[in-house]
């Protein structure tokens, strides 16, 4: 074996180590066990290895089917005996949308630490109810799954564009029918969180609707905020099938282009000499780089897209925070605030 392999098996060795050395001294319990949680949640909790004790679900056949899958676990379909365990630090809640906001004040009044997924609420109300419980109960951690905060490409997008000056941009989220649950509130809060998330509170200056046959939605919006002015149509009535998301950020620097979970470009803006632009003078010498770009070739964890859509860096977080470790939460339930704000606006606007 040559010296540089000896050095890249030590290196690997070492790298194995880490990411299976972990200390908790909280034990989580998992509230909600549906799709979602099983492809994008469940996962990263095992992958991190937390200390799972206790899985909850309404239905007691899927208890009953979960006690013979998970007998490790704790099943139940009663979330008192979860509350009542002095020993289950934190809570993740993963239920049915219309469900978030009672299940939530329950967990808070507890005093166990609470990560619930989007929506928590469905009001302004009630998501500065959160906040009071929370702190009223001196809960040590809340966050929100709104997941793209965390992911790289988004993240990278946001430090990109700190001191850019006046922007505009454009947001296209297609996707199909939703006759399961309120579209304003379970959807639309992806996109219209990210460009709060990205560029600050806004207000909806234009709202127009287009209601296609079966029942899908569009909102065409104009949107404003202090140093960035946005177009945006966010809709329903695609294909579900090829659902997608794109944002285009037009900067004095030059044009960045994000899929959320995927990639983001950058082409930079050529110069101008005499009011004439130099990409008129120098035509096809246009830049394209590539920032971020998941890489489907090599499956290790940062190109999964449980990491490159920003589960892996939430969940991490939170527990890190619950396990008094400093970590940064970008979700925390006052942070939604002005993402509820440009809802509402949009909503009564919409008539959603």
């Amino acid at each position: 074996m040559t010296t540089l392999q000896t050095l890249l098996r030590l290196w690997k060795r070492r790298r194995d180590l880490q990411t299976l050395r972990h200390d908790y001294r909280q034990t989580y319990a998992f509230v909600g066990y549906g799709s979602h949680s099983l492809q994008n949640l469940y996962p990263v909790i095992r992958h991190l290895q937390l200390p799972l004790r206790y899985v909850c679900c309404a239905s007691e056949r899927k208890a009953a089917f979960l006690r013979e899958c998970l007998p490790e676990l704790r099943v139940t379909t009663h979330l008192s005996e979860v509350l009542a365990d002095p020993s289950v630090g934190a809570v993740f809640l993963a239920a049915r949308p219309e469900a978030h906001y009672g299940l939530s004040m329950e967990i808070l009044g507890s005093g166990k630490s609470l990560f619930v997924e989007k929506p928590p609420c469905r009001s302004e109300e009630e998501l500065t109810a959160l906040a009071e419980t929370a702190a009223d109960r001196q809960v040590a951690c809340t966050m929100v799954g709104v997941q793209k905060r965390y992911a790289p490409a988004v993240s990278l997008l946001r430090r990109k564009l700190r001191g850019s000056g006046p922007v505009s941009y454009t947001l296209s989220y297609q996707t199909g029918l939703y006759p399961e649950g309120d579209a304003l509130y379970d959807l639309f809060i992806h996109p219209i969180d990210l460009v709060c998330h990205l560029f600050g509170p806004g207000d909806a200056t234009g709202v127009q609707v287009v209601r296609s046959r079966g029942g899908g939605v569009t909102l065409q919006l104009l949107l404003r905020h202090d140093a960035a002015q946005g177009v945006a149509e966010i809709s329903t009535a695609y294909a579900g099938s090829a659902a997608e998301e794109r944002l285009t950020v037009n900067t004095a620097r030059g044009t960045y282009r994000l899929v959320p979970t995927e990639s983001l470009d950058f082409t930079p803006r050529q110069g101008v000499v005499m009011g004439i632009p130099l990409e008129k003078l120098r035509p096809g010498r246009q830049t394209l780089e590539t920032l971020v770009r998941r890489n489907s070739f090599t499956p290790l964890l940062r190109e999964n897209p449980v990491f490159t859509g920003g589960f892996y860096e939430e969940i991490r977080r939170f527990s890190e925070i619950v396990e008094e470790r400093p970590a940064e939460n970008l979700s925390s339930f006052e942070s939604l605030l002005p993402t509820y704000r440009l809802l509402r606006q949009i909503g009564d606007a919409a008539g959603l």
